[in-house]
């Protein structure tokens, strides 16, 4: 993540700062220039969820967009979890316009990147990523609940932002490392073969 600066009187911000802390300006986040600018349209997400992105000719934010399913507005615990969640897709989306990939919503193309964000005490949830679409159940956003699954998983770490990063490789294979290619053949040797038997997989793991 880059230092961040405030565009009136040039002090530190941080990328998520709705506010300068020493002039007192409203931010918003324009994502077109990624960087901090005065907030002129703010998302209609900044007083839901307390999302500091800067509208572009729409109620919502780019980064907002890519959400298809959220909690209902009168699901407090639900979007106390939302709110996490999209801070940490903020981020999310963040890292991959700085990396100079593609991301085209699924409001923009057939298949293209969606994000529902799901309750597990309303129904099982599975988190995964299919044709585009990268499903989180919300219960990663509680960290009681997400430190007993890394501990029962033995994993080094496991955070919101990480379930997204994974999840969001596999949108990003077929686009990069399409069937066929080299890039394909080194994505399978370095970080291992997609088409072999998970369930498996999960039990040398």
């Amino acid at each position: 993540m880059r230092a961040f600066t405030c565009p009136v009187c040039r002090h530190l911000v941080t990328f998520e700062s709705t506010e300068c802390l020493h002039c007192g300006t409203a931010l918003a986040f324009d994502w077109a220039a990624r960087e901090p600018a005065p907030l002129t349209a703010a998302c209609a997400n900044r007083e839901l969820i307390a999302c500091n992105g800067a509208s572009a000719g729409d109620a919502l934010c780019p980064a907002c967009r890519l959400t298809r399913t959220r909690p209902a507005d009168d699901d407090a615990a639900g979007l106390a979890q939302f709110a996490a969640a999209e801070a940490a897709k903020r981020r999310l989306v963040f890292e991959l316009l700085e990396l100079g990939l593609p991301v085209q919503g699924y409001r923009e193309r057939d298949g293209g990147l969606a994000f529902e964000f799901l309750s597990s005490t309303v129904e099982p949830v599975t988190t995964g990523h299919a044709d585009g679409v990268v499903t989180l159940d919300l219960a990663e956003a509680d960290a009681v609940s997400r430190e007993q699954r890394r501990t029962e998983l033995d994993e080094p770490y496991r955070t919101l932002l990480g379930h997204m990063r994974h999840e969001i490789g596999h949108y990003y294979q077929p686009i990069l490392a399409p069937e066929g290619s080299d890039a394909l053949e080194r994505c399978r040797a370095l970080l291992g073969d997609e088409r072999e038997n998970y369930a498996a997989a999960m039990e040398r793991h």
